[in-house]
């Protein structure tokens, strides 16, 4: 059973995709990795799904000491240590 109290899910889903589109003008302005806030699995998919069709920008989770969070980036930009999203399969197990 799932409570979504004045379409809360909704008004989330579009917080998180306008902040993933601001986080990735950010990466793009400053040529810096962006990282967001820690967020859960379900949320993290989210910012993965908005940032896919960017041809110049990649994400990746990394583990924070808050948490998991995306990381967006430019593809030379991914430590050895992390592989970037690259389909919906690779976000699901993330």
């Amino acid at each position: 059973m799932n409570l979504d109290t004045n379409n809360y899910r909704l008004r989330r889903h579009d917080s998180l995709e306008n902040r993933a589109r601001n986080a990735a003008a950010e990466a793009r302005n400053t040529g810096e990795p962006v990282a967001m806030d820690p967020m859960h699995a379900r949320e993290r998919r989210i910012v993965h799904l908005e940032i896919e069709d960017m041809d110049d920008l990649v994400t990746y989770t990394a583990d924070g000491p808050d948490g998991k969070h995306v990381v967006i980036c430019r593809e030379d930009q991914i430590p050895a240590d992390h592989a970037p999203s690259t389909g919906p399969a690779e976000k699901d197990r993330q």
